[in-house]
């Protein structure tokens, strides 16, 4: 085989890959859920056992209503709407979700 039709048959590959690795809405909203998470806990630690269960179910209803994914077969997109306005805060590929931004940023805000 020449060395070309190797890097295409790599190529292919990799895109199957991707194809099939690809994270599902649920994935992207268990990756913002967990990185807000970090926040309530970093936050909540002194207001104790009940404060946290309440803001984990609040946040839970509002991580399933605000967030969602846009599917482009490689790689997806995480999307926040809120007030009308959408954002990109996340992207999936290879069965991971990386999240990017104000998520971040709020995630390793502490007191």
């Amino acid at each position: 085989m020449k060395r070309g039709q190797i890097i295409f048959i790599v190529i292919i590959l990799v895109f199957i890959a991707a194809v099939f690795t690809n994270p599902n809405q649920s994935q992207h909203r268990d990756a913002i859920k967990q990185k807000l998470n970090e926040y309530i806990q970093k936050n909540v630690r002194n207001e104790g056992a009940l404060s946290l269960m309440i803001g984990t179910a609040f946040l839970e209803r509002v991580i399933d209503t605000i967030v969602s994914s846009d599917n482009y077969l490689v790689f997806s997109l995480t999307k926040a709407t809120w007030q009308g306005e959408s954002s990109v805060v996340g992207i999936g590929i290879f069965g991971n979700v990386f999240t990017f931004g104000k998520i971040n940023e709020l995630a390793k805000a502490g007191r």
